[in-house]
């Protein structure tokens, strides 16, 4: 049976495919997107996180360190995540839930019997499954073992995806997926390598093979300031995603909320004075691709 590394499981979701769902986030991702709300899906190993506003400043965790990784400063817990082996003792004796280990593995028998809980919900909204990250295809064989017993039981399944994986990996769970959520940041190589730390060739291609073999893909574009909102880089977006035979957008309208997980997990938000697009920047652009490029367009988040 496959193992995986998973950080949360979220339940009774409405962005992230048809009806309510169940979400399965899973650790790695090989992108660094500038404006990643969920940093602690990037590495796919597990990470101690700290969240100073519930540490009490006790010392219980120092005391407990067998690699000396904690100490207390003036400013308050200090990790040193170099010798950090993230074996979880101080945050299993810590009383007020300051520290956290942020991911666990599971097997699939494990992630079926959870998310089938919610099985009821997804048959009366017409819901199911999302596979999410991260980058759930860089952990294939674990998902494609869960999606494979979901199907079985009749359970809708999607997944969202960057793209940023070799295609065999697509090729393995293609039969098993109701709907992809597709990512696209930019079209240009540059400015995709400028935002995401990596080339932009393996998604573009690969969505191109994807839309040969699948019918129900919905392409995702995060809206950033200064990356992707002028009127070109959006047209050329919208003219590839056309291309390929597809219709719809949807726009994910960049947000701030997650740059405090930034500082609990030791890490520098790069886009921390960026300001969110305002409704009528969104609005713009999505009049643009409905009018110029005749995409449905629909606004998440």
């Amino acid at each position: 049976m496959e193992t995986g590394i998973v950080y949360n499981i979220q339940r009774f979701c409405n962005h992230d495919g048809p009806g309510l769902r169940t979400v399965v986030f899973l650790k790695g991702c090989p992108l660094r997107c500038k404006w990643c709300c969920n940093p602690e899906s990037q590495s796919q190993y597990p990470e101690l996180m700290h969240n100073p506003i519930n540490c009490l400043k006790c010392g219980e965790c120092i005391s407990c360190c067998s690699q000396k990784s904690l100490t207390l400063t003036s400013t308050g817990l200090s990790i040193d995540r170099q010798t950090c082996n993230t074996c979880g003792i101080c945050a299993t004796q810590c009383c007020c839930g300051a520290l956290q280990i942020i991911g666990k593995n599971y097997t699939t028998d494990e992630i079926v019997s959870m998310v089938l809980k919610d099985q009821e919900f997804f048959t009366n909204s017409g819901g199911g499954v999302t596979f999410s990250g991260g980058e759930p295809l860089r952990q294939s064989s674990f998902v494609l073992e869960i999606l494979e017993k979901l199907t079985r039981l009749g359970v809708h399944t999607a997944i969202e995806t960057a793209g940023a994986v070799a295609w065999e990996h697509f090729e393995r769970v293609i039969p098993f997926v109701g709907v992809f959520l597709y990512d696209l940041k930019h079209i240009e190589d540059s400015a995709h390598r400028e935002g995401t730390k990596a080339g932009n060739k393996l998604p573009l291609e690969n969505l191109k093979k994807l839309a040969l073999r699948h019918k129900d893909i919905i392409v995702r574009v995060p809206l950033i300031p200064d990356f992707n909102m002028d009127e070109k880089s959006i047209l050329n977006i919208g003219l590839f995603v056309k291309e390929q035979g597809l219709k719809t957008i949807h726009l994910l309208p960049y947000h701030r909320l997650g740059q405090n997980k930034y500082k609990n997990l030791g890490k520098i938000f790069e886009l921390e004075e960026t300001l969110p697009p305002s409704q009528e920047q969104v609005d713009t652009i999505s009049k643009m691709l409905q009018t110029k490029l005749k995409l449905t367009v629909i606004v998440d988040g």
